[in-house]
Parts: C-alpha cells; sequence; structure tokens
C-alpha cells in the first residue's frame, strides 16, 4: 500500500473511531441521567413503601408498591453496573484514537519528507535565479550612476532600490552561512555581459 493510502487508511479510521466515541459519550450521559433520576425515585419508593409497613397496608397494595421498587432497583443497578463498563470503553478507544493519532503522524511525516525534497529542490532554483538576477540589477545601477544616470534607476526600481545592496536569499542546499551573510556582494554578476545586454538590445 503506497504512502498516500496509508494516511487515507489512518484518517478513516480515525472518524470512525471518533464517531464511536461521540455515541459512547452520549450513551454515557444518558446513562448517567438516568442514573441520577433512578436515584430520586428509588428514595421516594422508600418513603412510600416504608409509610405503607408503618400503616400496615398488606395485599395487592403492598404488592403493587414492592413490585414497582424491584423494577426500580433492577434498573438502578443496571446502570451502576454499566458505568464502570463505559468508562473501560472509553479508555480503550482513547488509546486506539491515540494509536491511530501516532500512526497517522509518522505517515503524514513521510510524504511532508517527500514533498518537502521536491518544494526545497524548486525553492533553491528560483533563490539562484532570484540572486542571479539581484546581482544583475546591482551591476546595471553601477554602470548607470558611472553614466551620470543614477536617477533614472531609482525611478524605475522605486524605494526598494536601496535594499538590494542588502538582501539576502538563503539558497538551502550546502547552505554557506558566510556567503549568506555577505548577500549580495558575492559572487558579482559579469559586468561586461550586462553592458553588452544593454547596449545590444534590439
Amino acid at each position: 500500500m503506497s504512502t498516500q493510502k496509508n494516511y487515507k487508511a489512518c484518517e478513516k479510521q480515525y472518524h470512525d473511531l471518533e464517531k464511536k466515541r461521540i455515541e459512547l459519550k452520549k450513551r454515557k450521559v444518558e446513562i448517567e441521567t438516568r442514573f441520577e433520576q433512578l436515584k430520586t425515585e428509588l428514595s421516594l419508593i422508600d418513603e412510600e413503601l416504608g409509610a405503607a409497613l408503618a400503616d400496615g397496608v398488606e395485599g395487592e397494595k403492598m404488592k403493587e408498591i414492592e413490585d414497582q421498587r424491584n423494577q426500580i432497583l433492577r434498573e438502578y443497578e443496571r446502570c451502576e453496573l454499566s458505568l464502570p463498563a463505559i468508562m473501560a470503553k472509553f479508555k480503550k478507544l482513547n488509546e486506539e484514537i491515540h494509536q491511530v493519532i501516532n500512526q497517522k503522524n509518522e505517515v503524514f511525516a513521510d510524504l511532508a519528507t517527500i514533498w518537502l525534497k521536491k518544494e526545497t529542490k524548486g525553492y533553491d532554483k528560483k533563490a539562484k535565479a532570484v540572486l542571479t538576477s539581484l546581482r544583475r540589477v546591482l551591476v546595471a545601477h553601477r554602470l548607470m550612476r558611472e553614466a551620470d544616470c543614477a536617477a533614472r534607476y531609482k525611478e524605475i526600481v522605486g524605494p526598494g532600490f536601496e535594499y538590494l545592496p542588502g538582501a539576502r536569499v538563503p539558497v538551502l542546499e550546502d547552505f554557506d552561512r558566510v556567503d549568506y551573510l555577505e548577500g549580495l556582494k558575492r559572487p558579482e554578476a559579469n559586468e561586461k555581459a550586462v553592458f553588452d545586454e544593454i547596449v545590444n538590445q534590439n
């Protein structure tokens, strides 16, 4: 299975587990709510049973109260037993989700590594092209200054002209800190080549 398919499989597994966790949480809230209701109902039926016993109630009426109490008690005990079981399921589900997240992150890291290798190669190519172009522009500035037309340079380049000499664009492959800190000082563009291009334009 490809790395991309692995990631999609992890995504699906994660969403499926999250859906189960949401459903389980809903069930937990329902049981907790009912459990609290049953506590109240059991307290009330115990009061009713106590009063009936004190009054000497017997026969069908007493049987009805006792049956009602037994029914409430059975449901109460079921709720009481189910809550720890739900919490255990929650714990297991959270562990599974954590494992899937870790797996998904590992697969993402592999995919990101593949992508980043391609992207940085493209970046370096463009960075080198930008540096070459910047150096050529700076050579043109020097030539125009020598020809007493630096004002034209400033007009075309705009207010950013003063920041060009200090511009730095890091080339990532075989990064050289000294070259980077030197900025555009080295290597310079070929002055003659730039001059020839300027004067030999069609």
